[in-house]
């Protein structure tokens, strides 16, 4: 299929009758060949203009393809298993991707005109490399040389850096996760375009010939959902570095006040930290993070975590005029292709400098800061534990089943019936901080110790519900269920300390 073809059939289901009041238009539908042509990548991006609500959506994502597989399909069947959101299933050799559209009125909040839209893709069984030393970032070198001196302005302690490099580079392997939202996931790119696993072939290049690739990023999620999957997603991977990329997306939440996300992203940095002989952790700023880069340097000054900060380089190349925004980013926020070998530039630089910091292993090791008592917010969710839903001492199913198979990673949610029935999911948790992890940005009901139900919603850019916050730990019976009968609620996993 040709890129106009492929933004035909698209228009085509989005523009079906069934979405009365809503025009959408495609802004960015490309095919993308890293090397080779041995991978494309159809990226896309539209708004969704309500004029009745008067609200204005935009909706990207980026799809793994062979050329001759990209085909769109519409199976009932296959639509009959899949969820409210982005979902991946596999049937033989191909991969199904989905999402749902629909139109929410502000003002009822009815959500009605709900279209599902499939792909069915070639399954890509191999990464294809990319070679970073092969990258030319096509910018004057004197205005280069200030970008790197610029991300590399609060360089922090990089003695555990040092460490995890030089003992992966003594044993020959090491194990780089990559945790944050859709710019670590690389939307907009490729999955084998993006920073994260171009770091990693450098690290291959340079440090270790075996590295384990984790790349934990997810689209739309800050560091309050991070911190929840920290156990599942991080910490189990047994990481020797951690690189962590929520700048821009807890940027967002703390514009709006959301006071639950700067504590959360502590919290993540004391649990990674906890252990003197743990991972070294790297925080990683992209463009347009700076609303939340303040908060985050003074937890860097604090814990002395290396920085690099791609927002202050990109920003003095901007300002400078060496290129404009546009060559960076096409879509205003996410780095394309070119910005994503740009960041993973950036970041080498400044990993191969701290490989030089250090007179050998015994001198970093005296060096490491070690975790210090006070905190710069109360950091309460620290050292969390993931329970999946049908695991938990449940009191009473309800109206919600446990499917076979996985649903983002969790291999025992509770689905609610949606039939109408709306009978709640209780179970019984001890701990001081419950979270109830959904699979999508919701409101629910929520009831504690048999209290009344009361509507929660999920903390912005997150899939979290907090269930309760206590200093003390306590057994507490929680039941949830939808807000809307038939809206029925996915819920993946509590996790509490």
């Amino acid at each position: 299929a040709t890129r106009a073809e492929i933004a035909m059939m698209i228009t085509r289901y989005l523009s079906a009758e069934k979405l009365p009041r809503v025009e959408y238009l495609m802004r960015h539908l490309s095919d993308y060949v890293p090397m080779e042509g041995r991978q494309y990548a159809l990226r896309f991006s539209f708004t969704a203009d309500i004029s009745l609500a008067g609200f204005t959506s935009r909706l990207f994502g980026y799809l793994p393809v062979t050329k001759e597989d990209c085909e769109l399909i519409m199976d009932e069947e296959q639509i009959a298993d899949l969820k409210d959101k982005w979902q991946y299933h596999e049937f033989g050799d191909k991969i199904i991707v989905s999402m749902k559209l629909g139109l929410r009125d502000k003002v009822t909040g009815e959500t009605s005109g709900i279209r599902t839209v499939l792909f069915a893709l070639s399954k890509i069984e191999e990464h294809t490399f990319i070679d970073p030393d092969e990258f030319d970032p096509e910018i004057e070198s004197g205005i280069y040389e200030e970008m790197i001196e610029k991300s590399a302005a609060h360089p922090g302690n990089t003695a555990r850096l040092y460490r995890a490099l030089r003992k992966g580079a003594d044993s020959g392997s090491l194990t780089a996760v990559y945790l944050g939202g859709s710019i670590t996931a690389g939307a907009t790119a490729s999955p084998d375009g993006c920073f994260a696993r171009a770091v990693s072939n450098w690290l291959e290049l340079h440090v270790a010939p075996e590295v384990n690739y984790v790349n934990a990023g997810i689209g739309g999620t800050n560091s309050m959902l991070g911190n929840a999957r920290l156990e599942r997603h991080v910490t189990s991977k047994d990481p020797d570095v951690v690189f962590v990329e929520f700048a821009v997306n807890d940027g967002g939440a703390m514009t709006y006040g959301v006071d639950l996300v700067p504590e959360a992203f502590e919290s993540l940095v004391r649990t990674l930290l906890s252990d003197n002989d743990g991972p070294a952790v790297v925080f990683v700023y992209c463009y347009f993070g700076e609303a939340s880069i303040p908060f985050m340097n003074s937890v860097a000054e604090k814990y002395g975590i290396p920085v690099v900060d791609v927002q202050a380089a990109v920003g003095c190349a901007v300002e400078k005029g060496a290129f404009n925004e546009s060559k960076f980013t096409d879509d205003g926020c996410h780095p394309n292709s070119y910005g994503h070998m740009l960041m993973a530039n950036i970041i080498d630089s400044f990993l191969a400098k701290a490989l030089t910091d250090w007179d050998g292993l015994e001198e970093a090791e005296a060096a490491i800061v070690p975790l210090p008592e006070e905190s710069v917010t109360a950091a309460r969710f620290t050292n969390l534990k993931t329970v999946d839903a049908a695991l938990l001492d449940v009191v009473s199913e309800g109206s919600f089943t446990f499917p076979e198979g996985k649903t983002d990673g969790f291999e025992h949610p509770a689905v609610e019936s949606g039939t109408g029935g709306n009978e709640p999911f209780v179970f019984t948790v001890t701990g001081k901080n419950v979270f109830l992890l959904l699979d999508k940005e919701r409101i629910v009901e929520v009831s504690v110790d048999g209290g009344p139900f009361e509507g929660r919603g999920t903390v912005m850019s997150s899939w979290i519900v907090p269930a309760f916050i206590s200093d003390t730990d306590e057994t507490h019976t929680i039941a949830i269920r939808s807000a809307e009968p038939f809206d029925p609620v996915t819920l993946l996993a509590v996790v509490y300390n």
